[in-house]
């Protein structure tokens, strides 16, 4: 999450693009977890809609998002690699340790006698290398966990990528590489398919869900934010916000249908899928990001603040469910997303005054000190 996922300013030379505060992009933030929110949800609320079974994109548009954010480097912004790094590490990591010992209670109490499996499980997610192994060991404390390392091999990457960049013409090969990458990896993965019921990884598909078959969504934002940039009417970003929305509702309803669908077909959407979602977020983010003061006030604080609580909530909403359960008796599923959803919320909020924001301060400090100073 990605987000995945997410800086906010700094000015602080060569360590954060300066726009990445903008409302509209925070409000895509918190667009973004509770997209995944409903599709981890759904079965609680009832909902089988078919454009509600697609919603698990959300962590798509995460990636795209970050791309978008850190486009600025791969087109000239000088990045130093020590002040980054750190940054980023204080920016993702200690909450997601918080929720990793969250999550690993929650698993010691379910299985009780199994503390030595449980502490592998905590080390392995501290080291983000639960999704090297099988779907049982990425899933086993928070399904969500599994965008984190491709998330943290882009950060890592990204100084080298810096290097091949420096025009929109290279970005844009690199973006081509990447796709041909994926697409390699995705034909791979589908000519080995083996049974989901074996819970086996084959080296192709455990490359679609790191860094060499998702670069190419990462790249996909840095696409959207040059084509951010050449904007200059409402009419054309309403007409790339609609364009890409109308996109995702009819990948979407291909997806819903996708199991009755010819050979031909299913191959397509086999390992692509998330691929063909980050395409249709590309126009989305292009056409909302920067809107500027072109809303009113409370949307723009309602923005702000969902994306504030985006990162929390990705990471805990699993587990308030699993809370609840344990300590009230909710009759009705539906009541029982809502009161999750609420103490998600809460617990997003708590945690980023306790445990987000100043871990993020620490980190700017930090990478304030190691900054290399700017050019007279």
């Amino acid at each position: 999450m990605h987000s995945p996922h997410t800086p906010i300013a700094h000015k602080v030379s060569g360590t954060q693009p300066h726009d990445t505060t903008d409302w509209s992009i925070e409000l895509l933030r918190g667009g973004a977890a509770l997209l995944v929110v409903l599709a981890h949800y759904r079965d609680m609320l009832g909902l089988e809609y078919w454009a509600v079974n697609f919603t698990f994109t959300g962590v798509d548009l995460f990636f795209v998002l970050s791309g978008f954010v850190f486009a600025p480097y791969l087109h000239g912004r000088r990045l130093d690699p020590i002040p980054f790094y750190i940054r980023r590490f204080f920016r993702l990591y200690p909450l997601y340790i918080v929720a990793v010992l969250l999550y690993a209670a929650l698993h010691l109490h379910q299985n009780s006698g199994n503390a030595g499996h449980t502490l592998t499980l905590i080390l392995k997610h501290a080291l983000f290398l639960h999704t090297t192994q099988d779907i049982a060991t990425a899933f086993s404390l928070n399904p969500a966990f599994w965008s984190l390392p491709p998330e943290v091999e882009f950060y890592l990457v990204l100084p080298l990528l810096c290097l091949l960049g420096g025009h929109p013409g290279r970005a844009l090969s690199i973006a081509a590489c990447a796709l041909i990458l994926h697409l390699a990896l995705a034909a791979a993965s589908f000519s080995t398919a083996q049974p989901a019921a074996t819970h086996t990884t084959t080296l192709p598909a455990l490359l679609l869900v790191h860094l060499p078959g998702l670069l190419v969504e990462f790249m996909l934002g840095t696409l959207a934010w040059q084509l951010n940039r050449r904007l200059r009417t409402d009419a054309q970003r309403l007409a790339l916000i609609l364009g890409g929305f109308l996109a995702w509702l009819a990948l979407a309803a291909l997806f819903h249908h996708h199991h009755d669908q010819a050979p031909h077909l299913q191959a397509l959407l086999h390992g692509n899928v998330g691929l063909l979602a980050a395409l249709t977020f590309l126009p989305m983010v292009a056409g909302l990001a920067g809107a500027g003061d072109r809303f009113q006030p409370v949307l723009r604080a309602f923005g702000r603040n969902l994306g504030r609580l985006s990162y929390g909530t990705y990471l805990f909403h699993n587990a308030t469910p699993r809370l609840l359960d344990r300590m009230l008796d909710i009759p009705s599923r539906p009541m029982l997303a809502l009161c999750a959803l609420l103490l998600t919320l809460l617990l997003a909020h708590i945690l980023n005054l306790l445990v987000e924001e100043p871990a993020r301060n620490r980190g700017r400090r930090l990478a304030a000190r190691r900054a290399r100073p700017s050019s007279p």
